[in-house]
């Protein structure tokens, strides 16, 4: 069970970015938040493993590469969606998405047997992300459907990165490893999109509410977050991710967003759905 707290520990403090995001940066701010918060995130931990020298092997690339893929798929869509959707109903559309990633993957890769009472939890989550969205007027524009289907494919790629998390875990590969090599395709195809657009200009990023977030956003929580998702079940781990919507729409409130009783209701709908499917889970015998 303590994994768990370490995973809800990093859905806090990621919780806390998303809000200041959606509320004071613009769609080049936030690719610039991205490129730099997972090259510094790199170094840090690439420090760290050299330090406790650890080392990766030829037979670790494999994995390497499929969660770099993974990561940029989650990371990227996601924090290009919060550009044109609130945070809060970015987060409930991947959290909602994602079991059904996990379960639809699982089935293709692994054959692992399809589970209707998943797949019911997921689907109604998502019911509650599209009446979020259409309660708070974001869908009505192209760019707000983008956003949606952005944060869509940033729970494919999140449900990808919970499943290759925990089979290189069973393959012995250290957290710190993880994190000093599974952001590089992150940070480069952020890269290549400021260039091709030419959006090098960091002054929003770096000033200091723009560190503190990438401190509290990305550097602190990766590092709970891959203890947690390297030892937690996938599924576990993305419905365990659905608080994030219901603690993004308080922060977005607490940066200045407005009220709405029934934007809110259908977030806090959604994410009891998903916490009571948790905790049902865990009081299964055998639960971890």
């Amino acid at each position: 069970m303590k994994y768990l707290g370490y995973i809800v520990f990093s859905v806090f403090c990621q919780s806390v970015s998303y809000g200041y995001i959606t509320r004071s940066m613009d769609s080049w701010a936030v690719l610039r938040f991205v490129f730099l918060s997972f090259l510094v995130t790199s170094i840090i931990y690439t420090t760290v493993s050299i330090r406790r020298a650890r080392r990766v092997s030829i037979n670790d690339l494999g994995y390497l590469i499929l969660l770099n893929v993974a990561t940029a798929m989650a990371f990227v869509c996601f924090y290009v969606a919060i550009a044109f959707v609130p945070g809060s109903i970015a987060s409930l559309i991947e959290a909602a998405v994602g079991p059904l990633w996990v379960l639809i993957v699982g089935r293709l890769i692994f054959k692992a047997r399809l589970r209707l009472q998943e797949a019911s939890v997921a689907a109604a989550v998502t019911v509650c992300a599209l009446l979020a969205a259409k309660t708070s007027n974001h869908l009505e524009s192209h760019a707000e459907l983008l956003g949606l289907c952005l944060a869509a494919l940033a729970g494919g790629g999140a449900a990808l990165v919970a499943l290759f998390s925990r089979k290189a875990a069973s393959k012995g590969l250290a957290a710190e490893v993880i994190l000093a090599h599974r952001f590089h395709l992150t940070y480069l195809i952020a890269a290549g999109l400021l260039t091709w657009h030419g959006q090098w200009l960091f002054e929003p990023v770096l000033n200091v509410n723009g560190v503190l977030v990438v401190l509290i956003g990305v550097i602190i929580p990766m590092y709970f977050l891959q203890l947690g998702m390297q030892s937690a079940e996938p599924v576990v781990t993305m419905l365990c991710l659905s608080l994030v919507p219901v603690i993004t729409y308080a922060f977005e409130l607490a940066f200045g967003d407005s009220f709405r009783w029934d934007t809110f209701a259908f977030i806090a709908n959604g994410v009891f759905i998903s916490s009571m499917y948790l905790i049902a889970k865990a009081r299964r015998p055998g639960a971890s």
